[in-house]
């Protein structure tokens, strides 16, 4: 199988030691062998390991705003990073080629002149209309 379970027992330690209360589900093979799931809290290195995370995206949303306002590159930066993506990601969402993501992603020039149908696409992708993905909003 290569995949590494818990026992219930184990579990109960885990969440012993979490001081959060955010839950995500583990795997255990119970005594008959059977595979269940149990609700478990976040270790501390998981919850550090997603904040730096998120303010990485935030920095990068920043600085793209920043960036976008002064011209140098597209709005599309930074609803892609508000959204926590990066082009390789929006690539395969969208069905775009990664280079022509990249292109868009350097000029709102380019991403003006962009056709209806891509720019629904990245509208859908990112959750915003396509008149919101074209501006942006005062603060990041």
């Amino acid at each position: 199988m290569g995949e590494k379970s818990f026992r219930s027992d184990l579990i109960d330690e885990l969440n012993s030691n979490s001081r959060t209360k955010e839950k995500k589900a583990l795997y255990y093979t119970d005594s008959k062998g059977s595979v269940n799931t149990l609700p478990s809290t976040r270790t501390e290195e998981e919850l550090v390991a997603s904040e730096l995370a998120l303010a990485e995206y935030r920095r990068l949303a920043n600085d793209a705003h920043q960036k976008s306002r002064q011209g140098k590159c597209s709005t599309l930066a930074y609803h892609m990073y508000k959204m926590r993506l990066e082009p390789p990601t929006l690539s395969k969402i969208t069905g775009i080629w990664l280079w022509r993501v990249n292109r868009h992603l350097k000029s709102q020039k380019i991403l003006q002149r962009l056709s209806d149908k891509t720019l629904q696409n990245y509208s859908r992708a990112l959750g915003v209309s396509e008149r919101d993905l074209l501006q942006l909003p005062k603060e990041p």
